[in-house]
């Protein structure tokens, strides 16, 4: 067997075992959620893992919390004061 074969395979299942570790210790995802992304990481060569890791990074930045020290509230409209008045 080739040794690009080896590394290839052995790329693919570092990636399938690091994004399952990633879906299960995910807090964002029901029980199900979590089993169907196991099933589409491993069932689906490189692609699977890849969506997966979209979603899952997807999720984390999306549910970051906002914090007091790093909330900038929007100004109003332009031309607009802060009493509401030109």
């Amino acid at each position: 067997m080739s040794p690009v074969y080896i590394g290839a395979a052995g790329f693919i299942l570092t990636l399938n075992v690091v994004t399952s570790l990633l879906v299960l210790f995910s807090k964002s995802y029901t029980l199900s959620q979590k089993l169907l992304q196991l099933l589409l990481i491993w069932v689906v060569p490189l692609l699977g893992p890849i969506a997966a890791l979209v979603v899952v990074f997807e999720d984390r930045r999306v549910s970051k919390p906002f914090r007091r020290d790093n909330f900038d509230p929007p100004e109003g409209p332009p031309g607009m004061g802060m009493t509401g008045g030109p």
